[in-house]
């Protein structure tokens, strides 16, 4: 279907259109909602410290009631049994915010004769229900706290909620205010706060579709909208059965630490975003949170947006009819372009168009197109050229991988007679050739050497700077019996004409199969690991000098660590543990243990498949690096 040059005008200005008006909406939104969520906290913080206050308020009137009390039975211990059931009914008179008033005595200090005494008034209906508390239950065997603690510390005390059963039977907070006798425990004056009731009496009707509650020092709750989550629940088991404690662990350690702030979480009822805040109430030691859901914050900004949206719409409409009006003129004089366009649409090169004598914008577009077929026949000309040179590169790097391929050992198992150990060993290239490489080989009947190494950098420079170094350690290694003394000569030849400042990690270790010792020296290279029996998996070594290709005169020790029967060591290179996602994550040596400990039963050519194949995994087939593993197994 051929499209004509108008409508192609039409998109040249109305695309671009579409998407500045995009980024300016774009643009628009970020800043609303900005500003939608500064105006929002600053409100909603504003609303939480007025709301917390008259808690607080409420709560101390409540309180300062359980400490008169107190007070006057310190300073007076003549008061009858009708006198103190009448005390507590002022109580609850004077403030409509509490349910229930206690005067429990210390057991034998109300009467010699009466071990324990404790009048209660509650609400019941439009009255009051008065009982002795002793006759419900024993509120000093210290199982209950709104006794228990103000008789320890001598202090008032808030309690936790909690359900009680027997007097009030309700769900309820209490705050017990301690009284003496010559300076001695005498009992507790106290104070009930209704949970149930409490949502209702201090509801935020200035917030429209949100939520508020009140929880304690220990993260349970006080008030919620929800009634079944008071004695049952608390912000940090809603978060372990959720399964989001990382996320919402954090934030209830600072609600319940006394701090004032904001946070935002998805909501686990419906999975929209909340905005939360929360300030201290000073009285209690708790907190008030209140939530507000993100669509209530950000619906005066849709309706901004929408606003806006229908005007930038209707403006382009009305700039993309004018260009179709003035398009259509402006674009009839091109049909002299269409033979020429049809021609080289079905191939044909030399196609163009002849005669060119206009000046105007016309006459440049085809001038414009004679040169771009031009260029055409130049760039396939040059594409052509191109691909035969890449073709020849790729050849060239699959004969050069073939090579270094050849230059490792890669039968496998390599040693059959010799039952003494088993040994396997894998080389995945990054690119087309690696620069790590592994090597083993008996430098005397009973002594195994063990090389594994990484170049830095990739490509050719690494693989011939890997291919040098393995000749060279191989060449040492004949003439040369200690570790140390090789990588030390190795360095210096290696350093010498080192113009690139290339650089080689090495781990050479000499195997004695008669006794498990392993006498190794590491220039800079990744220590390895060890598997013992019982399936423990330790980083073992040390490393013995710096890298090779360095400082000349550099000389490396040596060390020695054992393997036992049973027990395998894995070497490697930095592109296992440094393997990432495509996020750039690190596989890490950590996951490295763990995967070996998972996996500490396989044999060394199995466990080698394993580890390749997880790594592969993990970053999702795209090696940044070599991946160079080499495992041995003792086994006897």
């Amino acid at each position: 279907m051929q499209i004509r040059i108008r409508w192609k005008l039409i998109l040249s200005i109305g695309l671009p259109l579409w998407g500045l008006s995009m980024a300016v909406l774009s643009v628009d939104y970020q800043l609303l909602r900005k500003a939608a969520y500064e105006h929002t906290e600053s409100d909603l913080a504003e609303l939480a410290e007025q709301h917390a206050a008259h808690i607080d308020a409420n709560f101390q009137s409540a309180a300062q009631i359980a400490r008169t009390t107190a007070n006057i039975l310190t300073v007076d211990d003549s008061l009858t049994e009708p006198q103190l059931f009448n005390l507590l009914k002022i109580n609850l008179k004077h403030n409509p915010h509490v349910y229930g008033s206690c005067i429990a005595y210390e057991p034998g200090v109300f009467a010699p004769r009466r071990q324990r005494f404790a009048p209660y008034v509650c609400r019941q209906g439009d009255g009051f229900k008065a009982i002795d508390l002793s006759q419900a239950y024993d509120y000093a065997d210290g199982n209950w706290q709104w006794y228990r603690e103000p008789h320890a510390d001598e202090t008032a005390w808030w309690t936790d909620p909690y359900f009680d059963e027997g007097a009030g039977d309700i769900a309820m907070v209490t705050l017990s205010a301690p009284f003496f006798r010559s300076d001695r425990f005498a009992g507790v004056a106290t104070v009930d706060i209704q949970l149930d009731t409490l949502q209702t009496q201090l509801a935020m009707k200035e917030i429209e579709h949100g939520e508020w509650m009140i929880v304690n020092g220990e993260g349970a709750f006080v008030s919620a909208p929800t009634p079944e989550l008071i004695l049952s629940e608390t912000l940090y088991t809603i978060a372990e059965r959720a399964g989001r404690t990382a996320e919402l662990n954090p934030l209830a350690d600072r609600i319940t630490s006394g701090e004032r702030g904001t946070g935002r979480i998805v909501s686990m009822r419906t999975g929209e975003p909340l905005l939360i805040v929360f300030t201290p109430i000073p009285s209690t030691g708790w907190a008030f949170v209140v939530g507000v859901p993100e669509s209530v914050i950000m619906g005066p900004v849709y309706a901004r947006l929408q606003q806006r949206t229908a005007i930038l719409t209707g403006a382009i409409a009305l700039m993309l009819l004018l260009v179709f009006i003035v398009s259509y003129w402006i674009t009839r004089p091109v049909e002299k372009l269409s033979s020429a366009v049809q021609r080289l649409g079905e191939g044909d090169l030399t196609a163009n168009v002849p005669d060119i004598r206009s000046r105007d914008e016309l006459g440049q577009l085809a001038r414009a197109f004679n040169h771009m077929v031009e260029q055409l026949k130049q760039h396939i000309d040059a594409l052509t050229q191109a691909t035969r040179a890449r073709e020849a590169v790729e050849s060239e790097l699959r004969v050069a991988r073939e090579i270094q391929t050849s230059l490792l050992p890669t039968t496998f198992p390599p040693f059959p007679h010799r039952p003494e150990f088993d040994l396997h060993a894998t080389n995945a290239a990054a690119r087309s050739v690696a620069g790590d490489f592994f090597d083993f080989f008996f430098v005397n009947e009973n002594r195994l050497a063990l090389v594994i190494a990484d170049v830095s950098g990739k490509g050719i420079p690494a693989a011939l700077l890997m291919a040098v170094t393995r000749t060279l350690i191989r060449n040492l290694a004949a003439s040369i019996e200690c570790p140390g003394r090789i990588l030390t000569e190795a360095n210096r030849l290696l350093a010498e004409d080192n113009r690139r400042s290339m650089f080689v990690t090495l781990f050479l270790g000499f195997y004695d199969v008669r006794t498990g010792a392993i006498t190794y020296a590491n220039a800079g290279h990744p220590l390895p690991f060890k598997i013992s029996t019982d399936r423990a998996v330790t980083e073992v070594g040390e490393p013995t000098g710096l890298v090779l290709a360095v400082m000349d005169n550099e000389t490396y020790s040596e060390a020695t660590m054992q393997l036992d029967a049973g027990e395998s060591i894995v070497l490697f290179t930095d592109g296992v543990h440094e393997a990432a996602t495509p996020g750039g994550e690190l596989y890490g040596l950590e996951r490295l243990q763990q995967h070996l400990q998972r996996h500490a039963d396989l044999d060394p050519e199995r466990l080698c498949q394993a580890t390749v194949e997880e790594l592969n995994v993990y970053q999702k087939d795209r090696s940044q690096d070599d991946i160079t593993l080499l495992v041995l197994r003792r086994n006897q």
